[in-house]
């Protein structure tokens, strides 16, 4: 993402808690600093953006973390979060098996409205909230095994699904009408918040 950002002509700064992911980055010639987003010693206003994809779900404390994301907005500025759904269709047919369900990694996981109004609370406005995505291929890991999901590549299945559904214009609009459909019944695993 800082490669995108900076390709696109943003100053963009990356903030890491990993010390090896921080070294790789900075040696890439990356701003990053190591850090928890509410110990950093950014000014309140800093940042026009702030890029937060998989990482409420890991963090504590998400009252402290979102009051942080607010404090270093700017007015107007954007958070755009990207974050398991607790109620999408993986979790209504695996229940505790869907991968994601992982005490020890995520500490929370948010349905649309729990979000929404965390969210809210903390004084943002919601532009826009999709629930796209899922992996059929751990559902059919989950058949096959009888239902046992334990050593099923979750992130690394859906980004090679994702790859194959963008490698083409149909398949792209086939992946499209598939997150809308799952979108507008909330059924889809990842959550999109702006």
């Amino acid at each position: 993402m800082l490669r995108a950002a900076v390709d696109a002509g943003w100053r963009a700064q990356g903030l890491e808690i990993a010390s090896s992911a921080v070294e790789t980055l900075r040696k890439q010639g990356f701003e990053v600093n190591e850090s928890f987003l509410e110990d950093a010693n950014y000014p309140d206003s800093s940042f026009d953006v702030i890029l937060a994809s998989g990482v409420i779900e890991h963090v504590h404390n998400p009252d402290s973390f979102l009051a942080a994301c607010f404090r270093f907005l700017r007015p107007g500025g954007l958070l755009y979060i990207t974050t398991p759904n607790a109620l999408g269709s993986s979790v209504r047919l695996l229940g505790l098996r869907w991968t994601a369900v992982a005490p020890n990694d995520h500490v929370h996981l948010f349905s649309v409205s729990g979000l929404t109004t965390l969210l809210r609370s903390h004084g943002f406005q919601i532009e826009r909230i999709a629930a796209e995505g899922a992996n059929p291929l751990e559902l059919l890991h989950a058949l096959r095994k009888r239902g046992e999901t334990s050593g099923f590549d979750r992130v690394g299945s859906a980004v090679r699904l994702n790859e194959t559904f963008s490698s083409s214009r149909p398949r792209l609009l086939i992946k499209g009408l598939i997150n809308r459909l799952l979108s507008a019944t909330r059924l889809g695993d990842e959550l999109k918040i702006y």
